[in-house]
């Protein structure tokens, strides 16, 4: 195993678990989001609101695919990566895709205490709608998340989700 992908929606928790998980490991962390904008010199908010998303998905996908190229990599992806193109492929194809899974509600509540102007996709929303929105949102991406090797509820605490990650693969 030479590289974990951890996917699932925003606010699940990608980036939290794949630090602390890359440190248990002692393995590299790359957060996604972070790669495009030091690769672009542009936020993630910017490059959807001067280029689309649909830019932002190709530059998304390239970053993806440049990690194939590491080796011992724990990689935070967006909560779009695994939707688009061929990305879930490269993923399963080049390491072990682990899907962070959190209710709507469990979301909403995250997104919503981290504001709601961080997150390209839902800066626009009323606070009340976003539990509605999340569920719609989720439902459509459901099917490449659930493409993943593993899941892991998001309920428990970071440190418990990366011993349970560690055993899968121990067991492998």
């Amino acid at each position: 195993m030479k590289r974990i992908y951890l996917i699932g929606y925003m606010g699940s928790g990608k980036t939290t678990v794949g630090r602390l998980l890359a440190e248990q490991l002692n393995w590299a962390f790359i957060d996604l989001d972070t790669s495009i904008r030091k690769r672009s010199g542009y936020t993630i908010h910017d490059l959807f609101r001067f280029y689309g998303e649909e830019d932002f998905r190709v530059l998304e996908a390239s970053a993806l695919y440049a990690t194939t190229l590491k080796e011992e990599t724990v990689i935070a992806t967006g909560g779009g990566v695994p939707c688009y193109y061929d990305n879930m492929k490269v993923m399963k194809d080049h390491g072990m895709v682990i899907y962070l899974e959190g209710s709507p509600i469990t979301l909403a509540q995250r997104l919503l205490a981290e504001g709601l102007n961080t997150r390209p996709l839902i800066k626009d929303k009323d606070p009340s709608e976003l539990t509605s929105f999340i569920e719609k949102h989720l439902d459509k991406r459901l099917t490449y998340y659930q493409q993943a090797h593993f899941t892991f509820s998001i309920e428990p605490k970071p440190e418990e989700i990366v011993i349970g990650i560690i055993e899968k693969m121990v067991d492998l």
